[in-house]
């Protein structure tokens, strides 16, 4: 009997979690994924626009550069391109888009005929201007402009519209500078 007890008094007592450590411990995990998501989504936004912002510099300076082609081989001031196609095709490897762009929403342009001060698109999201395609382009002076997606509010979708075009519009129905 002694040597029965003894050997209940040496072995390890086993103890589990209480429900409020383990509460506690979903808790703690809870606010760090709180935390961690919404920080994942901003890079990935800010991956977006980068890479718009990108393309947008590499259409804008594809169409200068047609420009002066023209100019050169005309020896004029040149002109600018026709078409955001013409852009395109003169380039190796034409791969440039919108990163906004969703398939079935068309990659057809919207050329603006309305004169050299129309800066910007009066339909700047891509859910409104479907039928125009992902991408704006003014023939008459060369501007490149990117459509983005409906965000939940005007002033969200306006505020993506200037970071992805480096711009400054205060109206998204706004066309000049």
């Amino acid at each position: 009997m002694l040597k029965s007890q003894s050997l209940m008094r040496s072995a390890p007592s086993v103890r589990g979690f209480t429900l409020i450590e383990l509460i506690a411990v979903i808790v703690v995990l809870a606010v760090l994924a709180g935390v961690a998501v919404p920080k994942f989504f901003s890079y990935s936004d800010q991956a977006k626009i980068a890479a718009a912002n990108a393309a947008h510099a590499a259409l804008t300076t594809a169409a200068i550069n047609a420009k002066l082609n023209s100019a050169v081989g005309n020896g004029d001031e040149g002109q600018w391109p026709d078409s955001l196609e013409d852009i395109l095709f003169s380039q190796e490897g034409n791969e440039l888009f919108n990163p906004y762009y969703e398939e079935g929403r068309g990659w057809a342009v919207y050329h603006t005929f309305r004169g050299d001060d129309r800066w910007h698109p009066t339909t700047k999201d891509l859910d409104r201007g479907g039928r125009w395609g992902a991408i704006w382009y003014n023939r008459r002076n060369g501007s490149v402009k990117f459509r983005v997606p409906r965000q939940a509010t005007n002033p969200e979708t306006l505020a993506l519209y200037n970071a992805v075009n480096k711009c400054n519009c205060t109206r998204l129905n706004q066309r000049d500078p």
